[in-house]
C-alpha cells in the first residue's frame, strides 16, 4: 500500500471517529451505524432552480488565459476569470448566461482535479478534469454558467497551470431559428485506422455529409487521438478558415489515446483538424447547432444550472446497489429528471462524465437509456487499470434517463451543468442485462486502526498463503461484494496479524484495499465457535454485505475459532 493511501485511510478514520463522537454526544446514533456519517456529509448540495432558455453563439476559438506566463494556481487555489465584454475575437457579451471553454491543466505538482463553476458561489462538489500525477497535462471541454461580474471561477486541488480557450457562449432567447442544439444518433464519421495514420503537423479535413446540414452553425464532436506518434496537441476549427492558436486534445508522450468533446464552428465543407503529434484520428458526431435558415422553434434551447453531481456509483445512490463498482461490460442507467433541476421537458443534458479507478483499459459510451443497441462511438478512453479520466458530454435522454457503458469497468461519476429543451426519447429497448460481476482481485491490504494493523491480504487460506499474511477464504464474497467476505489469519505464528483480534469493539473500522479501492467495514459482533462450524462463512442475510475475520482461539491453540463480524459501511472517497 502506498504511503498516500495509508494517510488517506487514517485521515478518513480520524474524521469518521470525530463525526461519530459528535453524533453519539447528540444522541443521534444507537447501536451499529449502517451507513457512514461521512458519506452523508459529502453528498452534493441540491441544484438551484433552472435558469433562462438560451441559444448558442459559436466564436472563432480564442485563448483567454494562460498562467504559464504568469503564476500557477496554488494548493486549493481559486482563480476568477472575467469572460464577458473582453476585447478580442470572442467578444462574449454582457448578459450571456454560460460559456463553452476548453480547460487545460498542465505542469501539475501532483495528482488532483480542477473544477470550473460560476463566480460568486461556493465551490460545488463536482470536477471537470482529473490529473493523474506530477507534470500531467489534461484538457477537457467545460460548459460553465456565468456568475457575478460576467466571470467564471476555477478551483485547483494542487499547484497547476491553467490554459483556457473559448469556443462559444449562450445568450437568453425564446423560440429562434439559429443556435438550437439538434441531437443526432451518435455516429463515427472519420476513422484514420481505415485510411492511414495522420502524419505529424498534418491537417485533415472531415466532412459530415447528410449527418450535419450545410446550414449548421456549429458541430458537437468527440475527437480521439489514438496511438499518438509524439506528445503534442490537436486543434479543431471550421474547414477553410485560419487555424487558431488554441488546442482541443493534448498528449504528453507517444502511444497515448486521448479523447475530448469539441464544439466548434462549422462550414459546409466540415471541419479541419491539425495534428501536431501525429497518430490515428477518430471523429464522432453527437449533434449540431442550427443556423439562421432553420425553422423557428423553442426546442434545443440551453438552460444552465448550478453544476451538480447526479451520479456517483461510489455512493449509496448507485443504481447497481450501494457502492458497487461496475465490472467490465456493465451498463448503468440513471434518470436525470427531478434529480438535478432537469425537468420533464428536456431532450439532452450537458454533463461531465468521469470514469474513476478503471479496472482495465477500455472506453466509456454514454447514450439515451433504452434507445437501442450500444452506439459504435466512445465518450472517453482509459489507458489502463487505476486510471481516472473525465470528458464533457452532451447526451440525449430518454424518459428513463442516460445509460453509461464501460468496456473495462470502473466507477462512474457524472455532473450536470445544464440541459436542452425538447422532448425526451421514448425507450425502445429494455434495461440492459449486465454480465456476471467481477470481484476485485487480490492481493490487497487489510488495515485495522484499532489494532495498529496494516498487512498484505492474499487469496487463499492454505498454510503457505496465510504464513505470508491474512488470506481470503475462496468462495466467499469479494471486497465490498454482496454476501460474506471471510478472512483467516494467524494469532501466534509468522507475523501474527490477528494476535489481538479479541480486542476489537463494536463500531471499530476494518479497511480492505483491493485494486486501489478502499472498502470500510464496521464491527457488529464477535463470538467463539468450533472449527467445524462452517456456518460462520455464510451471510446472515443474502442481501447483506458483511466481513468475517477468523483466527484460532485461544492464542497458541486450535481448539476454537475467534470470529469477528463486520458490516460494509462505505468506500473511502479518493477524489
Amino acid at each position: 500500500m502506498s504511503a498516500l493511501k495509508m494517510r488517506q485511510i487514517m485521515k478518513f478514520e480520524r474524521r469518521r471517529r470525530s463525526v461519530r463522537s459528535v453524533a453519539v454526544a447528540l444522541g443521534l446514533l444507537s447501536g451499529v451505524v449502517g451507513v457512514s456519517a461521512v458519506t452523508s456529509l459529502l453528498a452534493a448540495a441540491p441544484a438551484v432552480a433552472a435558469g433562462t432558455t438560451s441559444r448558442f453563439v459559436p466564436v472563432t476559438p480564442e485563448r483567454l488565459l494562460d498562467t504559464r506566463f504568469a503564476e500557477p494556481l496554488g494548493e486549493n487555489g481559486i482563480l476568477t476569470l472575467k469572460v464577458t465584454a473582453r476585447s478580442g475575437a470572442s467578444n462574449v457579451p454582457d448578459g450571456a448566461v454560460a460559456v463553452v471553454l476548453n480547460v487545460t491543466a498542465t505542469r501539475a505538482s501532483e495528482a488532483g482535479f480542477v473544477t470550473a463553476y460560476p463566480a460568486g458561489i461556493a465551490t460545488p462538489n463536482v470536477s471537470n478534469l482529473n490529473l493523474a500525477g506530477r507534470n500531467a497535462t489534461v484538457a477537457n471541454l467545460a460548459t460553465v454558467p456565468i456568475g457575478v461580474n460576467g466571470s467564471v471561477s476555477f478551483y485547483t486541488a494542487h499547484v497547476t497551470d491553467l490554459v483556457v480557450d473559448v469556443f462559444g457562449y449562450y445568450v437568453p432567447s425564446g423560440a429562434v431559428a439559429g443556435g438550437r442544439f439538434s441531437p443526432v444518433n451518435p455516429v463515427r464519421v472519420f476513422d484514420s485506422r481505415h485510411t492511414g495514420v495522420v502524419a505529424p503537423k498534418a491537417t485533415v479535413r472531415v466532412g459530415f455529409g447528410s449527418v450535419v446540414p450545410a446550414s449548421a452553425s456549429a458541430v458537437v464532436l468527440n475527437v480521439t487521438l489514438v496511438s499518438s506518434t509524439n506528445g503534442g496537441f490537436l486543434t479543431v476549427f471550421a474547414a477553410g478558415t485560419p487555424r487558431p492558436g488554441t488546442s482541443n486534445v493534448n498528449t504528453t508522450a507517444s502511444g497515448q489515446t486521448v479523447a475530448n468533446q469539441v464544439i466548434v464552428p462549422v462550414t459546409a465543407a466540415g471541419i479541419d483538424v491539425f495534428s501536431d503529434p501525429g497518430g490515428h484520428l477518430l471523429v464522432d458526431v453527437a449533434g449540431y447547432f442550427t443556423g439562421a435558415t432553420a425553422p423557428v422553434s423553442g426546442d434545443g434551447l440551453f438552460v444552465p444550472i448550478t453544476p451538480t453531481r447526479f451520479l456517483d456509483t461510489r455512493g449509496i445512490e448507485n443504481p447497481l446497489g450501494a457502492h458497487v463498482r461496475p465490472s467490465p461490460g456493465f451498463t448503468v442507467e440513471m434518470g436525470v429528471v427531478n434529480r438535478t433541476a432537469v425537468p420533464v421537458g428536456a431532450s439532452a443534458v450537458v454533463m461531465n462524465t468521469t470514469l474513476v479507478n478503471a479496472r482495465e483499459a477500455g472506453f466509456v459510451t454514454t447514450y439515451a437509456a433504452g434507445s437501442g443497441s450500444l452506439p459504435n462511438v466512445s465518450t472517453l478512453n482509459v489507458a489502463g487499470s487505476g486510471s481516472t479520466v473525465a470528458n464533457h458530454t452532451i447526451t440525449t435522454v430518454s424518459s428513463r434517463g442516460v445509460a453509461f457503458f464501460t468496456s473495462g469497468g470502473g466507477h462512474f461519476v457524472a455532473d450536470v451543468s445544464g440541459y436542452f429543451t425538447g422532448v425526451a426519447k421514448s425507450p425502445i429497448t429494455g434495461v440492459v442485462a449486465n454480465p456476471e460481476a467481477v470481484a476485485p482481485l487480490l492481493p490487497g491490504r487489510i488495515v485495522i486502526p484499532a489494532l495498529g494493523l496494516e498487512a498484505p491480504l492474499f487469496e487463499g487460506i492454505d498454510i503457505e498463503t496465510v504464513n505470508q499474511g491474512p488470506g481470503h477464504w475462496p468462495g466467499t464474497a469479494g471486497p465490498g461484494g454482496l454476501g460474506n467476505m471471510t478472512i483467516f489469519g494467524h494469532r501466534v505464528s509468522q507475523s501474527a496479524p490477528f494476535r489481538y483480534i479479541d480486542q476489537l469493539n463494536l463500531g471499530d473500522s476494518i479497511y480492505v484495499v483491493a485494486e486501489g479501492v478502499t472498502y470500510r467495514y464496521e464491527v457488529i459482533a464477535a463470538d467463539i465457535s468450533l472449527p467445524s462450524d462452517l456456518g460462520v462463512l455464510n451471510p446472515q442475510d443474502a442481501s447483506d454485505r458483511t466481513l468475517t475475520l477468523i483466527a484460532c482461539h485461544p492464542p497458541g491453540s486450535i481448539t476454537y475459532r475467534y470470529v469477528v463480524k463486520a458490516r460494509f459501511a462505505a468506500i473511502v472517497p479518493d477524489i
